[in-house]
């Protein structure tokens, strides 16, 4: 297994965080799909892509403590979000273990949007436009930094 891990410092509230990422009115701002289902530890959830965009995915909340800790399976990876709250805002920890090194600098460079526009979202802006150009040019960073193993997967699983 593999994991991607991403920090961020987020100028604000812990609590105002934690909606931004759990609640079903806000994650579709910045997260790839809608999430279905409760928000509590053990529950079913769907993943639902707008624009039929791809199939719905199924998965489960692993871990739901509020308003610190959400784990969930999607498609038999893990994605983990941790929020700490110190010095008059909240540093958010990202992480995403999956088995297919491959795909290490395409979903790092997907991941690396969506927290770009979570962290907007959060500041009342918005979101740059996701381009080819703006993925390019992340997938060569991460490409640059990972190596061609964690690099030789560019496009997504049909």
């Amino acid at each position: 297994r593999h994991t991607l891990r991403f920090e961020r410092w987020l100028d604000h509230p812990r609590e105002k965080a934690w909606r931004a990422i759990t609640d079903k009115r806000e994650v579709p701002h910045w997260f790839p799909a809608e999430i279905h289902g409760a928000r509590e530890e053990g529950a079913r959830l769907r993943f639902v892509f707008p624009n039929e965009e791809g199939p719905p995915t199924d998965g489960h909340m692993l871990v739901f403590d509020p308003p610190r800790t959400m784990e969930f399976d999607w498609n038999r990876e893990i994605l983990r979000f941790e929020l700490e709250e110190r010095d008059g805002g909240t540093s958010l920890v990202f992480t995403h273990t999956f088995a297919d090194v491959a795909k290490s600098a395409r979903d790092a460079s997907g991941w690396t949007v969506c927290l770009d526009a979570l962290e907007k979202r959060l500041d009342g802006e918005e979101a740059e436009q996701f381009t080819p150009e703006r993925f390019d040019a992340l997938f060569a960073d991460y490409a640059a930094k990972f190596g061609p193993e964690a690099s030789a997967k560019r496009e997504p699983e049909a």
